[in-house]
């Protein structure tokens, strides 16, 4: 089947607030152009509306990381109907369990499968060889694609390694203030773009300043992304007392404005824009 005649379903856990639904996001974008139809199944999540916009349909399913026996069933016969509906061809996958639940609907429909592998894991070995076994894999780092070969087995002519890309086309939103009012003010901002949970160490990022403040460097740690340990985190910098340290921007859609704005800060560094 050539390419313009494919019918692609993108399967992610949710389209909220994450890497991955970044980069579900572009892939829509890269891939409508070339083929008959992208549809997605998610969730849900504040991305949706980006989704709508692009004019991709988006199926609702149940939250694929709450796993029992009903869901499974439920969720199952959700992705049936979605692929009979839609005539889909390739089903990629952005998450474990949605790989999983792919390769038991691969033999009765005779779908294509790639997942993207987001993520380094050190469990699930058994289920996780089971659902990537025979499948297109793409691994977003070298790092990922190691852990793939050498933790679960996977044959590396399996693997493929595509970086995740950054858009850096700039939406004219303006500076952020209290960042413009921090370099005036001559500090040097790190930041750290990230979902806020354990998995991306945003804690040892936040322990780390302790170190700063014991040489009095001017510098401000700026965070920015929100998560299910945005409280906890919260309440290690107040007991830290480093509030006035680290601010936390939450979620921001504009992350390009925010690197430029960072970006300015380095003079004579050599980095230069560059259109994806």
């Amino acid at each position: 089947m050539k390419l313009n005649e494919q019918n692609v379903l993108l399967f992610s856990r949710t389209m909220g607030q994450g890497g991955a639904e970044k980069v579900v996001l572009q892939i829509c974008e890269i891939l409508l152009p070339h083929v008959n139809k992208v549809v997605v199944c998610s969730s849900g999540g504040v991305n949706v509306k980006k989704l709508n916009e692009m004019s991709v349909k988006h199926y609702v399913i149940p939250d694929i990381g709450k796993k029992s026996v009903k869901k499974g069933v439920e969720t199952l016969h959700i992705l049936s109907e979605i692929i009979k509906k839609e005539k889909i061809t390739v089903i990629h996958s952005h998450h474990r369990m949605a790989a999983f639940y792919s390769k038991v609907l691969r033999e009765k429909y005779n779908v294509v499968l790639i997942n993207t592998v987001h993520n380094v894991f050190f469990n699930k070995r058994k289920l996780t060889y089971w659902g990537y076994k025979n499948t297109n894999l793409i691994a977003c780092g070298e790092h990922v694609k190691d852990n793939l070969i050498d933790y679960f087995c996977m044959p590396p002519e399996q693997v493929s390694t595509i970086h995740n890309a950054v858009d850096t086309k700039l939406v004219p939103f303006g500076d952020n203030k209290r960042l413009k009012e921090l370099h005036n003010q001559g500090f040097f901002l790190v930041g750290n773009i990230g979902r806020l949970t354990r998995q991306k160490g945003m804690s040892f990022f936040i322990k780390s300043m302790i170190n700063i403040r014991k040489e009095n460097l001017k510098i401000k740690y700026i965070i920015i992304g929100d998560g299910k340990d945005r409280d906890e985190l919260l309440k290690l910098t107040d007991e830290l007392e480093l509030k006035d340290d680290i601010i936390f921007l939450g979620y921001v859609s504009n992350i390009s404005n925010i690197l430029n704005q960072c970006q300015g800060q380095f003079k004579n560094v050599g980095f230069r824009q560059k259109e994806m």
